[in-house]
């Protein structure tokens, strides 16, 4: 299984320690402890979600899934919480979680090409081909500098017995530029 990797999000996570200086809340101290008390949770999601990117860099796919849940009940639309999460449980070969994640990231943020491509993963391995090369090729339209999601896409198509259409994408692809054919190259290899 290739995933794309964790998405890791830190810049927010100084929000803990950021002095609020918006004129609009000064006049009102429970507007202004409201707003500290959003921030910091906000925060404090985003470091349950990087402890958890560092938990399954090392393998310890449970305890990232802890710490990914952590984060998605202290912010319920942190999309790529929910990413991650789904590749920890790809990970462990629980492939209905796994697409249940990616389908709630998918339904936070519907333009991340990484989460089409990792729910596509997923869907390859069930042997859902169809559902792999739709989720695929929307992230080819997301981001078409993909390459890896290109060839994954042309050996679901391959699978499928859909030759015409691999071999093309294939083709496509070894048109690039040198790059690229280095890639397909090792893809090829190994």
């Amino acid at each position: 299984m290739t995933y794309h990797r964790p998405m890791k999000f830190v810049a927010a996570a100084l929000l803990l320690a950021a002095p609020l200086t918006s004129a609009a809340f000064t006049s009102t101290a429970n507007a202004t402890d409201s707003l500290r008390f959003l921030q910091a949770q906000e925060a404090y999601a985003i470091a349950y979600s990087n402890r958890g990117f560092a938990y399954y860099n090392k393998g310890q796919y449970d305890r990232a899934i802890a710490n990914y849940d952590k984060a998605i009940k202290l912010d319920p639309k942190f999309a790529i919480a929910y990413n991650n999460r789904g590749i920890a449980y790809g990970q462990k070969g629980d492939d209905d979680r796994a697409i249940a994640d990616f389908d709630t990231a998918i339904k936070l943020d519907p333009k991340s090409a990484d989460t089409y491509y990792n729910r596509g993963i997923v869907y390859g391995q069930k042997g859902d081909y169809d559902r792999a090369i739709a989720d695929f090729d929307t992230a080819i339209k997301l981001d078409p500098k993909t390459e890896v999601v290109s060839n994954k896409t042309a050996s679901k198509k391959s699978a499928k017995k859909t030759y015409n259409r691999a071999i093309k994408l294939q083709s496509d692809l070894m048109d690039k530029d040198q790059k690229t054919k280095d890639a397909i190259a090792r893809n090829i290899k190994g």
